[in-house]
């Protein structure tokens, strides 16, 4: 029988749980980025995208990765919503918070 996963965590294994990200000239503010839980459809940090609509990413078993953004393509403020000016970067979103390992 497989165990059901918490539906209060996400336990993303060391290969796809991100640890340190480039983040948004707008919202370096405070030493750490966060990232709200899945369904809350806001970016509360935003990634970089300063390097042609890419950011880097390092992951908790040591390698890295640049990420291209498929829609999110200019920096943003604290709380963006994802749907701004007509393009709705939601997909870019749910893919960060995939990669976040959080708990409720």
């Amino acid at each position: 029988m497989q165990e059901e996963q918490d539906p209060h965590t996400n336990d993303a294994c060391p290969t796809q749980a991100f640890v340190f990200i480039e983040e948004s000239i707008l919202t370096v503010d405070d030493g750490y980025f966060a990232v709200k839980a899945p369904g809350n459809l806001i970016w509360q940090n935003s990634p970089s995208v300063r390097h042609g609509n890419a950011g880097e990413l390092s992951f908790a078993d040591g390698h890295a990765e640049i990420w291209r953004w498929r829609y999110l393509n200019k920096d943003q403020n604290l709380d963006a919503p994802v749907r701004v000016g007509g393009l709705d970067s939601t997909p870019d979103l749910v893919r960060l918070q995939a990669a976040a390992a959080w708990r409720r």
